[in-house]
Parts: structure tokens; C-alpha cells; sequence
């Protein structure tokens, strides 16, 4: 969320905000803050010996008729 000159807004809670439905108000329960890391560099790369295994083949086709 931004204010007025774009600024990030940081710390609303759920008790900020109104949520309706269909035009009638609901309980919201669950919310959470989202935040943004602006990062840089990008992560560094693992070594081969720690990259993930490589990804198994894809499944077979589905037949045409099943």
C-alpha cells in the first residue's frame, strides 16, 4: 500500500481496513504485511556439489482417449 506521493506504507493491521462482500461487510481473518526487498546484487550461485539434483523427466503423455 502507497500513500498519497507513493510512499510505502508499513505497519496496517487488519483492523485498517474494511472488507465487503457482495456489498455486505465480513470479518477479515487472516491478514498479513507483505514487504519488499530490494536487493542489489542477486543471490549468489551455489557451488555444483550443493545445486539442487537436476529435475526429473517430465511424465508421459496422457493417451488420447483416458
Amino acid at each position: 500500500m502507497t500513500d498519497r506521493e507513493g510512499r510505502h506504507v508499513q505497519g496496517m493491521g487488519r483492523g485498517d481496513f474494511d472488507l465487503f462482500v457482495d456489498g455486505k461487510k465480513v470479518e477479515i481473518v487472516n491478514f498479513s504485511e507483505l514487504a519488499e526487498t530490494a536487493t542489489k546484487e542477486p543471490a549468489p550461485t551455489p557451488p555444483a556439489e550443493e545445486a539442487a539434483p537436476p529435475a526429473e523427466a517430465a511424465p508421459a503423455p496422457l493417451p488420447e482417449r483416458w
